[in-house]
């Protein structure tokens, strides 16, 4: 077990140094980055900062130029290395650095990022580590008690703090899968509830697809990220393996070792074709690379399952909007129905009260007229014949008016419309 201690007590700062005075015993300095020696380190160091701290023209030159993007940019997630050799073309430190994208969605609209990185500067001579853990949603405390590497393996192998780190990020990942699991079975239990095809309905689905998809981006990213840790770390464990040493010393190392080997997601591919070419040496067996090894294809192989998790969840999510669809064609449909059912009882109220009211309304007119009397007798004007004589054309007018709005003139619009076939010679 690691024992923790802090040198003084004081307020918990945005930066955290811990340093391995002896194997496995961490001292807290509460010192600020500018007061820490990152040159020549006395012991083995963990810095826990973020990119809020780092992100200023007095921290920036502290990392390569490759690495400065990860802190002023917003990435979906990234892997480079580098291996430096001196004028002998031995090589005197190692670089890498891996980033992990991770969204983390409690409601549709309520959600946060995390862009978490670890960067490690490794002296292969001295077997010591500076190693940044950059935005790490995890106390600093609980991450070195419970995912430090084993002395001997971060002592010969930089990959087993990468390996450490993302172990790390693990259950993050799968908090983020699962709360999205948890928003999709929302849908699927309210399916059967009439009430639940509200306006906002269909919007609220498409904004848990989009929190969905970047679920699927990142999680991809970050099992490319592992792969090229894996194949990085194979790589890495021949460059500093016993004989690679002893021929880099003896000046045998080929020349094509001499420049440093970098990957990254979003600059150039990596291929397994790259891996075979540029390796000096075959994999070392110390069991401390292998067991960095096993623990990154673990991790790749924990990736591939929440990844495809996810992608159960996208399969889920369109189910129920093509449900939604349906549910939604249905109620349209009885709606329609309702209608067609109230229009036909108009229809058959008109029938029985529009023949009274013609009648009533043609005798009402001045072409008829009742005397009072007597006699009780009804007069018709002589010329009741005009009334047929305007009615009638009028009415054969106004349907003529109808019909062509409704039927001749749109048929005409899209005659003008119809795309007219190009004559096509051939020679």
């Amino acid at each position: 077990m690691e024992k923790l201690r802090t040198s003084s007590s004081t307020d918990r700062p945005e930066t955290r140094i811990f340093e391995e005075c002896e194997t496995d015993d961490w001292v807290e300095r509460h010192i600020s980055l500018r007061e820490f020696d990152a040159e020549t380190p006395r012991y083995s160091t963990v810095i826990f900062t973020s990119t809020t701290t780092l992100n200023t023209p007095s921290h920036l030159p502290l990392f390569p130029a490759r690495f400065q993007p990860i802190i002023t940019e917003d990435l979906n997630g990234s892997f480079d290395c580098e291996d430096i050799p001196n004028e002998a073309g031995q090589f005197i430190q190692h670089r890498s650095w891996s980033t992990f994208k991770i969204k983390r969605v409690i409601e549709p609209h309520k959600y946060h990022w995390t862009q978490a990185t670890c960067y490690v500067d490794w002296d292969p001579r001295t077997r010591q580590q500076t190693v940044y853990c950059i935005d790490l949603p995890l106390p600093p405390r609980t991450f070195l008690k419970a995912f430090l590497p084993p002395a001997r393996p971060r002592a010969h192998d930089p990959y087993a703090w990468h390996a450490a780190f993302a172990t790390a990020l693990l259950p993050e990942y799968d908090r983020s899968i699962w709360g999205l699991r948890d928003l999709v079975r929302d849908i699927e239990k309210a399916r059967l509830n009439p009430t639940a095809l509200t306006p906002d309905f269909f919007p609220h689905l498409h904004d848990i697809a989009r929190h969905i998809f970047h679920a699927n981006e990142t999680l991809e990213v970050a099992q490319h990220t592992v792969d090229s840790l894996v194949r990085e770390q194979i790589r890495s464990a021949g460059l500093y393996a016993p004989g690679a040493a002893a021929a880099a010393a003896g000046g045998t190392t080929p020349s094509s070792n001499a420049p440093s080997h970098h990957h990254h997601h979003h600059h150039h591919s990596y291929t397994d074709t790259d891996t075979h070419n540029n390796c000096v040496a075959a994999p070392s067996t110390h069991p401390s690379t292998l067991q960095t090894e096993r623990a990154l294809r673990a991790l790749a192989k924990q990736l591939h399952a929440l990844h495809t998790r996810s992608r159960s969840l996208t399969e889920r999510l369109h189910n129920e909007i093509n449900l939604g669809f349906n549910l939604v064609s249905q109620q349209f449909g009885h709606d329609t129905k309702s209608d067609s059912a109230m229009m036909k009882t108009i229809a058959v109220v008109s029938m029985v009260y529009l023949p009274g009211t013609f009648v009533s309304g043609l005798f009402g007119t001045n072409f008829f007229n009742f005397t009072d009397g007597d006699e009780h007798t009804w007069f018709m004007a002589g010329s009741f014949w005009l009334y047929w004589a305007v009615t009638i054309p009028l009415t054969l007018a106004t349907m003529a008016v109808w019909a062509w709005w409704h039927y001749f003139r749109p048929a005409k619009r899209r005659t003008r419309k119809r795309p007219v076939p190009q004559r096509v010679e051939t020679v």
